[in-house]
């Protein structure tokens, strides 16, 4: 298992916003704890039920299959987790948390909601929502570009072109309306659609408790890594600082429909070579943008994962690989 973390070949972002403070209905019980989960392929999961005995062969993750699998191997479905999955297949997924919920393509898979779920369940010690949205191949400066981002630099310059030739802007100003921040606006109304009526996904919910959007899980970045027509310098100093941009802008953008940010956690791989190598000292300008102080936490070791304090920020999920994207997901 040593050498598993060093054959990723997906680029990885992990933002944890943890215990977001805004709470619906007047509580006679505990407010129903509501987590956001959202991002691109790694996001959908592609790790494999397959891939499962691997877990236990590394003494330091064996612990975690107990809690994946029954004393049979089979994957357990897991009490007082309740998930909405929307883009890991043709259509809305929803249920008891359990395997099944990652991409739909080449068997039963997972993504990070499965250890998510589990260890903040453990961790709370009450039920808990997962809404996750997740599509594959998108972007951050196209994809779920946020509102607060603006309109995308080579789009304002095609505009400007085009109305200094005195052409028609419309047809243009259309389509990048339909494109820019398209899986965001999607996120943002599944979202509300799942809390407006919870109990078609949690039976067991009771509207007399209401709910509280605890958090919000980010897991992206692989395909602006590739994204040339934003940052045309990639590999250079600065080279994503409009990475950096846009995911404040994500974060400011998120926090104007639930709540405060109190704390922030930030995973990322020691790929030379990753997107977040070079975006990581404007992360720390961020948490201090909205902390005031920054959570440290260190780099993903080689065996592909690393574990944080719940208490402090959350989960953090991580995965590693057996070859390609045969990924399972951690945390703990």
């Amino acid at each position: 298992m040593k050498n598993i973390g060093k054959r990723m070949k997906c680029t990885m972002l992990v933002v944890v916003a943890g215990l977001m403070s805004v709470v619906a209905g007047q509580a006679t019980a505990k407010p129903l704890k509501v987590y956001i989960l959202a991002g691109q392929s790694n996001m959908q999961g592609q790790g494999n039920i397959r891939t499962f005995p691997y877990i236990g062969m590394d003494p330091e993750t064996a612990p975690m299959l107990k809690k994946m699998v029954d004393e049979k191997g089979a994957p357990r479905v897991i009490e007082n987790v309740w998930i909405s999955s929307l883009g890991t297949g043709s259509e809305e997924k929803f249920g008891k948390l359990t395997v099944g919920f990652g991409s739909e393509r080449a068997g039963v898979k997972i993504g990070p909601e499965l250890t998510f779920g589990i260890y903040m369940q453990e961790h709370l010690g009450e039920p808990v929502l997962l809404i996750k949205t997740s599509w594959g191949g998108t972007s951050l400066c196209h994809d779920f570009r946020p509102p607060s981002a603006g309109l995308h630099p080579a789009q304002a310059q095609r505009l400007e072109e085009l109305r200094k030739n005195n052409e028609d802007t419309r047809k243009a100003e259309a389509e990048y309306a339909e494109r820019n921040g398209n899986c965001y606006r999607q996120m943002m109304a599944h979202v509300k659609s799942v809390l407006a009526d919870i109990k078609r996904v949690d039976p067991e919910y009771d509207p007399a408790q209401g709910y509280e959007v605890a958090g919000f899980v980010w897991l992206q970045g692989c395909s602006d890594f590739g994204a040339t027509d934003t940052y045309p310098n990639p590999g250079k100093p600065g080279g994503y600082d409009e990475y950096s941009r846009l995911l404040a802008c994500l974060i400011r953008d998120i926090l104007k429909k639930f709540a405060n940010i109190l704390r922030l956690g930030f995973g990322r791989f020691l790929n030379p070579q990753s997107i977040h190598v070079h975006v990581q000292d404007f992360i720390a300008k961020i948490f201090s943008d909205f902390l005031g102080s920054q959570e440290s936490f260190p780099p993903i070791s080689s065996n592909g994962f690393m574990r944080f304090d719940p208490a402090k920020a959350g989960i953090l999920v991580t995965q590693v690989s057996e070859a390609g994207h045969e990924q399972p997901f951690f945390s703990g």
